[in-house]
């Protein structure tokens, strides 16, 4: 059994968080595949989406071991609803640890702005979102980044989304990363793709 710890900040963007929740959830539920849990994890108890979902958290950073878990999934947000949190000390501290392990990173919009200030992206093929002036490119670019203006880019154990549009294709391929094409093609079809 593998777990992958879904990284909140205050002001996350939803529908990027639900993509890596619903896409390895379906893992639990297809006879064959190996489950993969996903542990919402924060620095707080509660962590308000930017559209106001209130989430509880069980699991808080700080107080739980990095090596339990396979990899680490970052959604974005929205920076005036306090997402800047995700890049406050004790994060980066949990994402550097997966990464030093070998475990796979990933995140979608302005999530990589967590790998690229927790030093991760130096030399690595990324991408964000490209809107707000290009502010979120220029970022990643000072911290080390290759930035690249694909939706999706998967570089050796880090996979980037650039923005929620592309949430689901980002967990399908960290999915295939984790567990293979085979449970891809199992989820995929689960769901009701052709």
């Amino acid at each position: 059994m593998k777990r992958l710890a879904l990284v909140l900040a205050p002001g996350f963007e939803e529908i990027e968080a639900a993509s890596f929740v619903s896409i390895f959830g379906w893992t639990r539920a297809i006879e064959g595949l190996e489950p993969i849990f996903v542990d919402p994890v924060a620095t707080e108890r509660e962590v308000s989406g930017a559209n106001g979902l209130l989430v509880r958290i069980t699991n808080r950073i700080g107080e739980i071991e990095p090596s339990h878990y396979a990899g680490a999934a970052v959604p974005g947000g929205a920076f005036e609803k306090g997402y800047s949190h995700a890049t406050d000390t004790p994060v980066l501290d949990f994402l550097r640890a997966i990464d030093n392990k070998g475990g796979f990173l990933s995140s979608t919009g302005t999530g990589s702005r967590a790998l690229a200030a927790a030093g991760i992206l130096v030399g690595r093929r990324a991408t964000t979102f490209p809107f707000a002036d290009g502010r979120h490119r220029a970022f990643l670019h000072e911290c080390g980044a290759t930035v690249t203006d694909g939706p999706v880019e998967h570089d050796a154990t880090i996979i980037t989304g650039n923005s929620p549009w592309v949430a689901r294709d980002t967990a399908l391929e960290l999915l295939s990363a984790l567990a293979g094409d085979r449970a891809v093609a199992a989820v995929k079809r689960s769901m009701g793709s052709k």
